[in-house]
């Protein structure tokens, strides 16, 4: 997470679930005390985002296996290529706008 910088575009991934939201890191990351206990200082870390939207329905580790045409072992924060990143991009936009109209 101490990679992620201004301005880097962000996909949220939940263990079990997938893909469930992106945004846009609005700075840097910042360490607060975990749980506001000062007995756990600095222990949380975090990134401010803009942008931020949230899926209904995630994008599974398969789907993402199938439309990048690559496995990857998901962890606390990864990097992916340019062309994944476009790929995954345009799937979390496909159903994006699906949601919001099903919520009117």
């Amino acid at each position: 997470m101490t990679r992620i910088k201004k301005g880097d575009k962000i996909f949220l991934y939940r263990n079990k679930e997938g893909i469930i939201a992106r945004g846009v890191a609005k700075s840097n990351y910042k360490k607060k005390d975990y749980h506001d206990d000062p007995q756990y200082k600095n222990e949380e870390y975090y990134v401010p985002l803009t942008k931020f939207q949230k899926l209904e329905n995630p994008i599974t580790h398969a789907d993402i296996v199938e439309i990048t045409g690559v496995y990857r072992r998901f962890t606390t924060c990864i990097s992916i290529d340019e062309e994944s990143w476009r790929l995954l991009d345009a799937e979390f936009s496909k159903r994006y706008p699906k949601q919001i109209s099903s919520e009117k």
